[in-house]
């Protein structure tokens, strides 16, 4: 007997089907980390990924994930012996250090996007962060109203104290708490967009209006100038002449979103932002070697290569120069010249080249003032990170692989004007990670991406998977 057409739903929200078992699991996953990497405790968020991969390995019973987690760990293994066999220095233990630095890419890479392409999946996602955004937007107004008792104005250091429960004090803690609560307020917010204008409920907006409060508040400049730049070119990638009411009005909701987030930034912080020309001009004058990104840059192009020939090729290994996995395992970047601190379990070590181009400015780093070194001044970021330990092969795989994303997207767009809101967001999203990684190493904290980068992926396996949505704008 033919099964009818309520038979059909009913066994495809049946629990015992497999893609609904794991859309389940995919969520109740995407809440634990939600909830932990805006934990006050960076180790906490370091152990998620992968505590969080095994428990779907575990879990969900999906043969392609068992597969794709068999081939990442022995790609692993083979990349980590290639590394050692070259004749060169290689560490071992700054490179298992390196791999859950980089923690956050493995349920990415693992998890089937078939199994997680249903569109209750990601509105069940936005609904856990619309009640994050409240929390985390509302805490953080409070900060900066506190600290604005304290310095006088929302603008400049004020942005300190505005951490939300990364670090849940009324002091300002003076670390990466305040830029990893705007990434990730940030990639919230721009995905809430995605939601169809029928379901801007009294809790989504006041997520979207205390998040947005609470983002320009953390006065963290680039992140404000990437989301904006992100949002722009996803708007150019995606809306065109002729288009749908549906795209071009979530083309208006997005500049809208610009528009909203640059006026706040010039309002609160007009200084800082009539200072951003300048920042650009600095970072980027690798010649005058006025800054420690200036000097590495400098050195990294005109002498690494002839200390280690095959550096711009393949790199020095992952772990094995300037990422934030190499810099932790040294023991100096989280303790100090005299009491280093690396990681439990792993010696403290770093490789002769680590020491000579980048310890001396993680010193100058450590030993400046609070003002005296901007972000934009820091030397060490992921992109550079991807060059030097793995060669400019990995840098150029990396731009074709964001190059096919952005192309997948549009082209899905094109033929299917409904996933138009969708694809733009889903690029700028893209994007703004991509963009972050040319400031800091933003790539290798969990607490920072991993938020982002699961509500990203179930927003791509919706729209490549799944079918368009009769209710989005």
């Amino acid at each position: 007997m033919v099964p009818d057409q309520a038979q059909l739903e009913a066994a495809i929200a049946s629990p015992s089907n497999g893609a609904v078992d794991r859309e389940r699991l995919y969520h109740r996953l995407f809440v634990v980390a939600l909830v932990g990497c805006l934990f006050p405790s960076k180790v906490l968020a370091f152990g998620i990924p992968l505590s969080l991969s095994m428990w779907w390995l575990l879990q969900a019973g999906s043969r392609v994930s068992e597969r794709r987690a068999l081939a990442i760990s022995a790609g692993l293994v083979v990349l980590g012996v290639f590394y050692w066999s070259v004749p060169r220095e290689f560490i071992a233990s700054n490179y298992v250090n390196s791999i859950v630095a980089y923690s956050s890419f493995l349920p990415v890479l693992m998890i089937d996007n078939r199994d997680i392409c249903g569109p209750r999946l990601v509105h069940r996602m936005l609904a856990a962060v619309a009640v994050m955004l409240v929390v985390q937007g509302a805490w953080g107004i409070v900060q900066a109203i506190h600290g604005a008792t304290q310095t006088g104005g929302f603008g400049g250091d004020n942005g300190d104290f505005v951490s939300g429960t990364i670090h849940p004090q009324l002091t300002a803690e003076r670390a990466a708490g305040n830029p990893f609560f705007a990434v990730n307020m940030a990639i919230m917010l721009l995905c809430s967009v995605a939601l169809p204008s029928g379901r801007a409920t009294p809790l989504r907006r006041a997520s979207l209006a205390l998040g947005s409060v609470a983002l320009v508040l953390a006065s963290v400049m680039h992140v404000l100038v990437f989301v904006v730049v992100a949002c722009a070119l996803a708007v150019l990638a995606v809306a065109r002449r002729g288009a749908p009411e549906a795209p071009r009005g979530q083309s208006r909701r997005l500049w809208l979103v610009i528009a909203i987030i640059a006026g706040l930034a010039y309002t609160v912080m007009r200084t800082e932002v009539d200072l951003i020309g300048s920042y650009v001009e600095t970072a980027a004058n690798v010649d005058a070697l006025k800054t420690p990104r200036a000097m590495l840059l400098h050195r990294v192009t005109n002498e690494l290569g002839v200390e280690a020939p095959w550096q711009p090729w393949i790199g020095l290994g992952p772990g094995q120069f300037c990422s934030r996995g190499s810099l932790v395992a040294t023991g100096y970047y989280l303790g100090t010249n005299e009491n280093p601190r690396g990681v439990p379990f792993l010696p403290a070590r770093a490789t002769s080249l680590t020491s000579e181009y980048c310890l001396p400015l993680l010193f100058v780093m450590k030993a400046a003032t609070d003002n005296a070194i901007g972000s934009s001044e820091q030397p060490f970021f992921s992109w550079l990170s991807i060059y030097t330990e793995s060669g400019g092969v990995a840098v150029l795989a990396l731009l074709i692989l964001l190059a096919r994303i952005v192309a997948k997207l549009r082209r899905r767009a094109m033929q299917h004007p409904a996933w138009g809101p969708r694809a733009m967001v889903v690029i700028a999203g893209t994007l703004f990670f991509a963009l972050i990684g040319l400031q800091d190493t933003y790539w290798e904290v969990p607490q920072a991406i991993l938020i982002g980068l699961l509500l990203l992926k179930a927003m791509y396996a919706n729209m490549m998977y799944g079918a368009p949505e009769s209710e989005a704008v």
